[in-house]
C-alpha cells in the first residue's frame, strides 16, 4: 500500500505488512458494567476506548464512553466508536441518557464532543466538534410507536466561501435535523412505518436545506414460511452536506444505511421464503433514481445513467 502523500495523511500506514495487538475487557459490578479496548500498532502508537453503562434507577440509565486515538495509530480495519473512521487522530467523550417515567413514554438524549489534534481531509488545521440529540418516544405495546427527534452537529472545516481569505482558516458547519416517525401495526402480520426528515446545513455564510420522507410495509405472516418488506422514499436536498441516513432491512447478517441526498427516490423489496427446516432463501432488490443526473457515483462505483440498482440473493443452511 502506497498512498499519495499529503499533510493530513502523513501518519497513515504505507507498506506491505502491519501488526496490531489489542486487549479488551468487560466487568460487571452490581448495576454498572465497565468495558473497553486498548490497541497498539507496530509503530508504538496507542488507541483506546473505555466506557460504562449504569442503571441509576429503575427508570434512569446512563452511558459514558471516552476515546483517545493517537494521530499515528495504524490499522486497516479499525471501526471503533468515534466521529471519524480509522481509529486515529481523535479524542472524545460521549454521554448518553435514557429516562422512562412510564411504560409508554421514554426520553433518550446524548451529547458527544471531540477534538482532532492533527489535520484531516478537507480540514487544514486541528479542529473540534460536538453533537447532541434528543428524542421523545410514545409506545403502545404491540400496536404503535411514535417519536419526535432533534439532532444538532457542529464541526470545523475549511472555509470555502466565494471570496476565500488570504490565509486558510476554519469555519464551523452547523447541521440541524428534525424527524417525525410513526410505526403502526395494521394487523397481526402487517406493520406500516412512515417517516419525515427535515434538515439544514450552514457553513461559510451559506445555508442549504433538505427534506426526506418514506413509507414502509413489513409483512410477517404467523406460521408462514414467507416474509416480505418494501419501502418507497422521496428526498430533495441541496447536496451531500444535507443528507439523511435511514436504516434499511436487508438479508440476514447484512445491513444497509444509505445516505439520501440531492433529488431523487429510493425503493427496495425484500423477500424471504423458508424452503425447509434447514434452508431459507432471501432476495433483495434496491434502486436509487436521480432524475437530473447522467452518472451516479464516482470512481469504480460510478454507473452510467440516472439509476443505481443492487440485487442480493442469499441461501442459508442450518444444521
Amino acid at each position: 500500500m502506497q498512498r499519495t502523500t499529503a499533510l493530513y495523511n502523513q501518519f497513515y500506514f504505507n507498506g506491505q505488512s502491519l501488526l496490531n495487538l489489542s486487549l479488551d475487557y468487560g466487568l460487571a459490578l452490581r448495576n454498572v458494567f465497565f468495558f473497553g479496548e486498548t490497541a497498539r500498532s507496530r509503530n508504538g502508537a496507542i488507541a483506546t476506548v473505555n466506557g460504562l453503562v449504569a442503571a441509576l434507577d429503575r427508570k434512569v440509565d446512563v452511558a459514558v464512553v471516552l476515546r483517545n486515538f493517537a494521530r499515528d495509530y495504524q490499522s486497516l480495519n479499525a471501526k471503533p466508536f468515534a466521529e471519524t473512521s480509522g481509529g486515529l487522530n481523535e479524542k472524545g467523550a460521549y454521554f448518553g441518557l435514557q429516562v422512562q417515567p412510564t411504560k409508554r413514554w421514554r426520553l433518550n438524549a446524548y451529547y458527544d464532543q471531540w477534538r482532532h489534534d492533527w489535520l484531516r481531509f478537507g480540514v487544514d488545521a486541528p479542529s473540534n466538534g460536538n453533537e447532541w440529540l434528543g428524542r421523545v418516544t410514545f409506545t403502545q405495546r404491540k400496536k404503535m410507536e411514535a417519536y419526535v427527534q432533534l439532532r444538532s452537529e457542529k464541526k470545523e472545516e475549511n472555509y470555502v466561501g466565494e471570496t476565500p481569505p488570504p490565509i486558510d482558516r476554519l469555519t464551523v458547519r452547523h447541521n440541524l435535523q428534525g424527524r417525525l416517525h410513526l410505526a403502526l401495526k395494521l394487523a397481526n402480520a402487517v406493520e406500516w412505518r412512515s417517516r419525515l426528515d427535515l434538515g439544514s446545513s450552514e457553513s461559510s455564510g451559506k445555508t442549504i436545506k433538505g427534506v426526506s420522507m418514506y413509507q414502509e410495509f413489513i409483512i410477517r405472516p404467523v406460521q408462514s414460511p414467507f416474509t416480505a418488506s418494501t419501502r418507497f422514499a422521496l428526498f430533495s436536498t441541496g447536496g451531500y452536506d444535507v443528507r439523511f441516513y435511514s436504516y434499511e432491512r436487508d438479508v440476514l447478517n447484512d445491513f444497509s444505511i444509505p445516505a439520501y441526498y440531492d433529488r431523487g427516490s429510493r425503493v427496495y423489496f425484500n423477500l424471504g421464503y423458508r424452503l425447509s427446516k434447514q434452508f431459507r432463501i432471501e432476495l433483495r432488490y434496491a434502486n436509487f433514481y436521480y432524475p437530473n443526473v447522467k452518472t451516479v457515483g464516482t470512481g469504480s462505483e460510478a454507473t452510467t445513467g440516472n439509476r443505481k440498482s443492487e440485487v442480493k440473493v442469499q441461501v442459508r443452511g442450518e444444521f
